[in-house]
């Protein structure tokens, strides 16, 4: 018999919420411009940005408050400052206050 108290099982809506935080998908590859697709819960600050392989952030896509739901976030396949990036590999990045989420993207120009 297990002797475990009930506070040390997670609630089951605490573990859906976990399992359902910041769903993260991407068209892969890309070319001239992807679709990121986020679902979210509840309302959270969120931020999602584009790293290079060598970890240089090249674009931010969204930063601030989203509501709960699924949302679609266009990438043009530019950087920060309207420049078309270059073909090659790429790490698109969702950070969340409960969790951070990284997906590869291939960008072919």
């Amino acid at each position: 018999m297990s002797s475990r108290r009930p506070r040390d099982v997670a609630p089951a809506a605490c573990v859906r919420r976990l399992l359902a935080l910041a769903v993260f998908s991407v068209e892969n590859p890309l070319r001239r411009e992807g679709v990121l697709f986020v679902s979210l819960p509840h309302d959270m600050v969120t931020a999602l940005r584009i790293y290079n392989v060598a970890g240089v952030q090249v674009a931010t896509l969204q930063q601030g408050q989203l509501s709960a739901g699924r949302h679609e976030i266009r990438w043009s396949g530019r950087n920060g400052l309207g420049g078309r990036v270059s073909s090659g590999m790429y790490l698109a990045k969702l950070e969340t206050p409960l969790r951070t989420i990284a997906r590869k993207l291939l960008v072919l120009q």
